[in-house]
Parts: structure tokens; sequence; C-alpha cells
């Protein structure tokens, strides 16, 4: 969008839209940094404030959303009330993407065909993934959003133990 296009957006929009900045993205160390992505973000973060002082904006913590990227969220994002880290967590993998049919062995055949057990291992990756979270949250004083943790209805409904 536009930069008119996007001030028109957030101001017509609801306000229970949240915008968020950028998804999942493809951080490196070499042309699209951390510290590149939070500048993005701070600059996003302007063109809504023109428009709107209480917007809810996500951002991403940087690598493809990682909780383990989330302490690269930038001060002067933490500091705005309304804006919420947004934080994706496929931890184990092996777990997480069972049955998913983009994984694949070399010979085509699928990576995880299912029937990974949800192990007591696996549940301390998950548990250690929430702790990140909510001590990022607590320390800092921002809403935290896991919006992306698992692959699949089936993968979800292990978790919560149906």
């Amino acid at each position: 969008l536009s930069l008119v296009g996007s001030e028109m957006c957030i101001r017509d929009s609801p306000d229970r839209v949240v915008f968020e900045a950028i998804n999942e993205p493809g951080v490196n160390t070499t042309t699209f940094t951390s510290a590149k992505l939070m500048e993005l973000q701070e600059k996003v973060l302007e063109i809504v404030r023109k428009t709107s002082e209480t917007r809810k904006l996500m951002v991403a913590t940087g690598s493809n959303n990682s909780v383990r990227a989330i302490e690269n969220i930038t001060q002067n994002l933490i500091n705005d009330k309304n804006v919420i880290a947004a934080v994706h967590c496929y931890w184990p993998m092996s777990f997480t993407h069972q049955g998913a049919s983009w994984i694949k062995n070399d010979d085509g055949t699928l990576k995880y065909p299912g029937g990974v057990k949800y192990t007591a291992a696996a549940k301390a990756e998950v548990e250690s993934a929430i702790k990140i979270c909510k001590d990022f949250s607590e320390k800092n004083n921002m809403a935290v959003w896991l919006g992306e943790a698992l692959r699949g209805k089936q993968n979800q409904l292990v978790l919560l133990g149906v």
C-alpha cells in the first residue's frame, strides 16, 4: 500500500482491527538484519501513530517471528503500550510439523508421516517457548501474541489433552 493508502486503511478500520508490520521476515546477517527489521517496524509505527495513537500494531521479533529472537525488539517498540510482540514457535519440529506435505525426505517421502508422540522432551520445549514469552512480557510490560505454534488441528488437540 502507498503511504496515503496505509493511513486511510488505518484510520477507517474499526478499533478491533490489529495491524501487523511484517510477518515472518527472512532476517539474515547481511542484507536484512534484525536491526534493519526493527528500524523498518519503528517507521511503520510512526505511520500508524500519525493516524491513531491507540491502534494496536503487532511487530515481528526477527528470524521468522521466532520466540528465540524476541529480545531483538527495540525499546522504542516496547515503550509503545499498543505494540504487541508477534511470536511463532515450531518447537520441536518433528512434532509441530508432522504430516506437513511440504517437508519431504530426499526421496520425496514425507519426513514426518504422523504418529510423532508428544513426549516429555517435546513438552519441555513448548513450555520453554511459553516461558520465554512470559518472561519477556513481564520484564517489559509488553503484550506477546504466540500466534503460530503448531501445524495442524491434530497437534493442537494433543497439546490441549484431547
